[in-house]
């Protein structure tokens, strides 16, 4: 079909942005990993035992980083997508002054009771010296991750992944070199490797807070009253919850798993749970990645009904999903001794380590899937959904199975409980979609539910040029009513569309979607050019009411027309 939709412009804007994220990601996961290896090596492989200890706290940091940063991101782009900057800053402010002063609770709260943090983490005497010590100094940097990783969300948001993945990787390049320092030539044993830690937090973060320096960038810090910015941060903590609450969930379940292992296998546990851990940590990378690009975009498009881009982006990321868990699976199930061999494990350790490995491995067939639906329904609005999968996925079934599966198969249950609460979880999903596609006469299809756009939208992608647009109204005055309403839409996106070629030197491709109701007519239009003015004027006369939104989100120029009679 002539000027048939390409989905040229969300592929270019997915891509443009899943590689700089995954590299952050990669850059902060692997500063993880790497943690733990120079640890295992330079400390010995008990010490992992303390990491792991520290794994619920870890967790809860990264939940109001998740809540908030990714909450209140999605708030943001959502409010640009419907041209309300004042919203978009508004929530910017909030979202960055909370998760400051809630980094800064949690580092005095630290400070002033260590002790009975690690004790409440742990009952081990012998492993909380360990997780102590490490404890002391990580707890300085929280601050700065709080900011550091609330800003990524939003430097994002604002159309710099570039900029947030260099951010990381400074933080990534710190964190190990400092672990070398300050254990192997300053003798600080774990100490050294939590102060690396919090000095890795400090680098990102001050180099993140340049943003507020740039001339391009679109969010400001605005003043705010006191009773807007609670009601603010309220829906901020509701849109990340979904999402965020993985993390809140690890926190209890990281609580549960210990108190479990530590009863069955004692300190063996601790260690091939912390290596399963950080097996998670490589995986996440693609998986963390993948939903941080789509969320956004999926949000921006969601705000425009622009349900084939929704469809196209949810396929893009299925066959993505399905391949890096296949592969990760297969690693981990037929060769394990290579993470045994990475970790430096003792000769005791092998046995327990490389079982739980492939058993803990078969838990990746089904996480992406899931992981990704969590996400997916929190973008499109859909967060009672977000919230009950999660609840299910992250807490409610992880513990059943740990109280039913140990009377029955002992210690291995411990590491067969993801793979099983995964399967039970996309077989719920699967369930509930076919509800809900029934309840709704088939308005939602598809196991990751999304709408068929209605017969009263049109869609269409022109390359940049002027004839493509005329043979474009052309085409449009054929399918419409040729009424007078219809003749003033197409004069007006002829006019518009001409400008936006125009003013661009290079420019691909253009995308328009047509909203063809009674007595309105709405024109979404998205071009990657140059970023324009707010204020546009049609030079032709008409007796319609004609309204023009415009915003810049993501580096993508979206334009909204509205024709009323």
């Amino acid at each position: 079909m002539q000027y048939e939709r390409n989905n040229k412009i969300i592929k270019s804007k997915f891509w443009q942005y899943f590689f700089p994220t995954v590299l952050s990601i990669f850059a902060s996961n692997m500063a993880v990993v790497v943690d733990a290896l120079i640890v295992s090596a330079l400390i010995g492989v008990d010490s992992l035992s303390g990491l792991q200890i520290m794994f619920p706290l870890i967790c809860f940091v990264n939940l109001l980083c998740w809540m908030i940063g990714l909450g209140g991101s999605l708030i943001c782009a959502s409010a640009k997508a419907r041209f309300d900057e004042d919203e978009a800053n508004k929530i910017f402010t909030t979202s960055v002054m909370s998760i400051l002063i809630i980094g800064i609770i949690i580092t005095v709260i630290g400070l002033m009771f260590p002790e009975n943090i690690i004790r409440f983490l742990s009952n081990s005497a012998h492993l909380n010296t360990y997780a102590l010590d490490y404890f002391r100094m990580y707890i300085l940097g929280v601050p700065f991750f709080c900011f550091m990783f609330c800003m990524f969300y939003f430097v994002g948001t604002d159309g710099m992944p570039k900029f947030t993945s260099t951010a990381l990787i400074i933080a990534s390049i710190i964190d190990p070199v400092f672990d070398v320092i300050l254990i192997y030539y300053f003798n600080m044993g774990m100490a050294g490797s939590g102060l690396a830690t919090a000095m890795s937090f400090m680098g990102g973060s001050l180099y993140i807070a340049t943003y507020f320096f740039k001339s391009n960038r679109t969010l400001k810090i605005v003043k705010v009253k006191l009773l807007s910015n609670i009601k603010d941060f309220f829906n901020i903590c509701k849109s990340g919850f979904g999402g965020a609450s993985t993390q809140i969930y690890l926190t209890i379940t990281g609580l549960v798993y210990n108190g479990v292992i530590i009863s069955l296998m004692g300190t063996d546990g601790l260690i091939a749970q912390q290596i399963c851990t950080n097996t998670l940590l490589i995986i996440s990378i693609f998986f963390i990645g993948l939903v941080q690009t789509a969320s956004p975009i999926l949000s921006v498009y969601h705000q425009d009904k622009d349900y084939t881009a929704i469809e196209f982006l949810k396929k893009v990321s299925f066959r993505f999903l399905l391949v890096v868990s296949v592969f990760f699976t297969a690693l981990l199930v037929i060769f394990p001794n290579l993470i045994v061999i990475l970790y430096s494990v003792k000769e005791q350790y092998i046995g327990i380590v490389t079982n739980a490995l492939r058993l803990y491995g078969l838990y990746y067939l089904t996480l992406g899937f899931v992981f990704f639906y969590i996400f997916y329904t929190q973008a499109i609005q859909k967060n009672k959904i977000a919230n009950i999968v999660s609840l299910f996925f992250n807490l409610i079934l992880v513990i059943m199975m740990l109280i039913i599966l140990p009377p029955i198969i002992g210690s291995n249950a411990v590491w067969i409980t993801p793979c099983c609460v995964g399967v039970i979880t996309m077989i719920g999903i699967v369930i509930y979609s076919k509800y809900l596609n029934k309840k709704s006469n088939g308005e939602y299809h598809g196991v990751y539910m999304n709408k068929t756009p209605g017969d009263n939208v049109l869609e269409y992608t022109i390359n940049a040029s002027c004839d493509e647009v005329n043979g474009l109204v052309s085409l449009i005055k054929n399918k419409l009513n040729n009424d007078t309403i219809s003749d003033c839409a197409c004069l007006s996106l002829e006019e518009f569309l001409k400008d936006i070629i125009e003013t661009n030197d290079k420019l691909d491709t253009i995308d328009i979607l047509l909203e063809v109701n009674e007595k309105s007519i709405k024109m979404y239009i998205k071009d990657l050019g140059i970023e324009r003015s707010a204020d546009f004027t049609f030079k032709n006369e008409t007796e319609f009411n004609r309204e023009i939104d415009y915003t810049r989100v993501l580096a993508l120029n979206s334009t909204l027309i509205t024709i009323n009679q």
